[in-house]
Formats: C-alpha cells, sequence, structure tokens
C-alpha cells in the first residue's frame, strides 16, 4: 500500500471512529440504534479505493470504537461488527452489479445491518420478542439509509467526479474533513466532562425517560414520573423498585434495580428467562441493559442529568 493510500485511509478511518462516537449522541427512537453517518465513511472507500479497503476502514472503527468504549467481548461490539459486515456484504454485491446505485446500495446496507444487528440480539438473549423490534428497526432504516448516501454524494462531487481514481485523491480535502471532525469532537466532549455529573445511567420505560442515577452519587437520582415506587439502601448498595407491566404474563409486576460501586443491574424482574438479570453489573458507558417482556432499558452515558426528557 503506497504511503499516500496509507495516509488517506488512516484520515479515513479516524473520520469514521469521530463519526461513530458523535452519533452514539444523537437519538434515533430505539436504544441502540445510530443513524449510520459512519457507514458512509465505508461507501466513500468503496468508490475511491477498493473492496479491501472499505473493509479495512470498516474493522478499523468497529474494533477501535470497541476497545475504547463497549468493550471488544459486549455484547454492543458484537451488534456492530455483525450488522457491520453482513452492511458490507450486500453492499460490495450491489456496487458489482450496479455502480452508480448509492442510494439503493446506502438504504439496502442500513437494512441488513438491522437485520444483523437483531440475529445477534435473538442469538444473545434467546426471546422470539426481539423480533417486534425488527418493523421499527427496518422502517428507521430507510430514512437512515438515504440520509448517509446523501452526505456520501457530497463528499464525492467534492472531488469533482461521482467515481474518483485512487491516484487522484487530494489529501488536503481529507485532511480538512479529519480536523473538521476533531475540533467538533474536542468542542463536544470538553463541554460534556464540563457539564455532566460522571457516568449516568438512563432509565426508559415504555419509550419514557423515567428515571437518571448518576452511579458515583445514587442519592441524587432524578425522577420523571410514577413508576418509581420505592427506593432504599441496602448495606452500600441503592436499590430503585418500579411497577412495570409484563407484556408475557400481561400483568403488572415490580423490578428491582441495584447500584453498587458505580456499577448498576437489574437484580430482580418476573420474566420467564430472567435474561436480563442473568447479565450481571454493567459500568462502562454506552452499555445497556435491555428487558423486553417489561419494556424496561437502562442505558449508561456521560450526560448531564436532565440533559436528556424523552426517548421517543
Amino acid at each position: 500500500m503506497r504511503t499516500r493510500k496509507l495516509v488517506a485511509i488512516a484520515i479515513l478511518s479516524s473520520i469514521a471512529i469521530v463519526l461513530s462516537i458523535l452519533e452514539s449522541f444523537i437519538p434515533t427512537g430505539i436504544p441502540g440504534v445510530k443513524l449510520g453517518l459512519a457507514n458512509a465513511v465505508t461507501m466513500i472507500v468503496l468508490y475511491l479505493y477498493s473492496e479491501k479497503e472499505a473493509s479495512l476502514v470498516l474493522l478499523l472503527r468497529i474494533f477501535l470504537v470497541g476497545l475504547i468504549y463497549s468493550g471488544i467481548l459486549s455484547i454492543s461490539f458484537f451488534l456492530s461488527l455483525v450488522g457491520g459486515l453482513l452492511s458490507l456484504i450486500v453492499m460490495i454485491l450491489i456496487y458489482r452489479i450496479k455502480r452508480d446505485s448509492l442510494y439503493f446500495m446506502s438504504v439496502m446496507g442500513s437494512i441488513f445491518h438491522a437485520l444483523g444487528q437483531i440475529l445477534v440480539a435473538y442469538i444473545y438473549i434467546k426471546d422470539s420478542s426481539i423480533i417486534y423490534y425488527l418493523p421499527f428497526m427496518l422502517a428507521l432504516s430507510i430514512p437512515c439509509g438515504i440520509i448517509t448516501a446523501s452526505v456520501t454524494s457530497l463528499v464525492l462531487k467534492a472531488f469533482k467526479n461521482e467515481v474518483i481514481k485512487p491516484k487522484r485523491i487530494s489529501l488536503s480535502i481529507l485532511l480538512g474533513i479529519f480536523v473538521i471532525s476533531s475540533i467538533i469532537s474536542i468542542v463536544f466532549l470538553s463541554y460534556q466532562k464540563r457539564s455532566d455529573e460522571g457516568t449516568v445511567a438512563s432509565i426508559t420505560y415504555q419509550n419514557k425517560l423515567i428515571t437518571e442515577i448518576p452511579l458515583s452519587n445514587p442519592e441524587k437520582y432524578k425522577e420523571y414520573t410514577n413508576d418509581l415506587i420505592e427506593t432504599k439502601k441496602d448495606g452500600d448498595s441503592y436499590l430503585f423498585i418500579y411497577k412495570v407491566y409484563n407484556n408475557d404474563e400481561k400483568d403488572y409486576f415490580t423490578l428491582t434495580i441495584e447500584v453498587v460501586n458505580e456499577k448498576i443491574r437489574i437484580k430482580e424482574e418476573t420474566c420467564k428467562k430472567h435474561i436480563c438479570s442473568r447479565r450481571g453489573y454493567i459500568s462502562s458507558k454506552y452499555e445497556s441493559l435491555i428487558c423486553l417482556p417489561n419494556s424496561f432499558v437502562v442505558s449508561l452515558n456521560d450526560r448531564k442529568l436532565s440533559e436528556i426528557d424523552l426517548i421517543m
């Protein structure tokens, strides 16, 4: 790989990583689902270089983001890996058949990314109710794919050709994109550092934010609805007890969240397989616990308390 090409791939990989981090802060309405802007970089590399370089950028982005944030062996990592690889395979096949079908390729890539995530989630939790997420994810995949294709098209047009040969790539354009992305990232993360409350657990129930709990100081939790029926301290642990409706049992039960030593878990819940309570503690930002029968989600982030009012 020539020096110019190597530098360009490194810069594009960095841009993809920055975009992947930034888009995690953009709400989409479904926990864990992103707009897929980082995938625009994969398509740009596919058009500018080849399938091999596009695969390299995708894998670098997934592994480095996983290494820095979610962890290599976390469910979030495998969701990204399988979804990303399946999406890439489909886009490469479409690219080989009809090279100028950018928007169709992007939408199909987005759809198969969602299918890959559903597959991994089903294997992980072994609960067929995960399939209820599929229609919403597929519906969201279409506008996300269109947005990603639009971004890709604008960048490719910046090179003054629909398909650019590698030797004509201007590294100054790539460097400019990288610098702008980095500045936005640094400014945003600096603001977050000044304003956050440490790692905060956002508790959502039936797609509504109901509680926020700073893991370093659980007593400073914020309550937004009346679903939290009791809080108590048990030794070093803080317990948060909720009244939730179980879709499988068709009745209301209690669900208990435990926070201890800046870690959080679903301690007790009424589900047939008790998958979410068996998951154990989570403590790293962007990790999450999902209890589908109770429509209950625990997700970790570094946002300031009350920064989010509602998850649609």
